[in-house]
């Protein structure tokens, strides 16, 4: 991602605001951090710790409930900030508490994607941690990012080179129980939703869940939470 250069930059947004589609000028947005901004680096980058990997169309709920639609943003999974990019494509972060973002399907994010803060602390992550909404409900299932890099130097190339790695934690929570981190057995599983009556006659004999299946266990998370 680069350094933080600091500058001001008000005149800019009022030249912007006509470009942006939102429901309050760009000027008006108190979510701009006013005095930094990402550089473009000359670093080149393997993996990404952007979320998407490009800025993409999403809605911003603040925690004083404000919303803001039509907005270029990203989420930096590394550090929980929310990042947007203005028509100039220049990417600024924000420093008010976020609830949550949802960014609409496009080329860039394959389907609706939905990250919410706000959730209990555990293992590494914090009220802060933005994590990604698998199924709402009864249940939660969340998926959370574990990111690091490494930064080498590749012989015959001047720039240098960030690899990110990058691992996916599931969760679950609820108001009962709080955030629980999920081990992908069929009986711990059916434990945290304490219905295996519900199962046994829908969601589990008709698709025959894979438990080790992400795909599998959002859609068994989301058809105990539709009950």
């Amino acid at each position: 991602m680069g350094k933080i250069f600091c500058f001001l930059f008000f005149p800019f947004f009022a030249a912007a605001q006509p470009r942006l589609s939102t429901p309050v000028p760009f000027a008006g947005y108190d979510f701009l951090n006013k005095s930094s901004v990402y550089s473009h680096s000359d670093t080149v980058e393997i993996g990404s710790c952007l979320f998407p990997k490009l800025a993409s169309p999403a809605s911003i709920k603040l925690k004083n409930g404000r919303i803001y639609t039509g907005i270029n943003a990203a989420i930096n999974l590394m550090t929980n900030e929310l990042v947007f990019q203005d028509s100039a494509g220049q990417m600024y972060t924000a420093i008010v508490e976020i609830d949550s973002v949802e960014f609409k399907q496009s080329e860039i994010c394959p389907a609706n994607t939905v990250f919410k803060t706000g959730f209990p602390k555990i293992d590494n992550f914090s009220e802060r941690t933005f994590f990604e909404v698998l199924s709402e409900g009864k249940v939660a299932l969340l998926k959370a990012y574990k990111i690091s890099y490494v930064d080498k130097t590749v012989l015959g190339t001047t720039a240098p080179v960030r690899q990110y790695d990058t691992k996916e934690i599931l969760y679950t929570y609820s108001k009962e129980k709080g955030i629980t981190k999920l081990s992908k057995s069929k009986d711990d599983v059916l434990t945290i939703m304490n219905d295996k009556n519900a199962y046994s006659a829908g969601e589990g004999n008709e698709h025959k869940s894979n438990f080790k299946s992400q795909a599998d266990l959002s859609r068994l998370f989301g058809y105990y939470n539709s009950l």
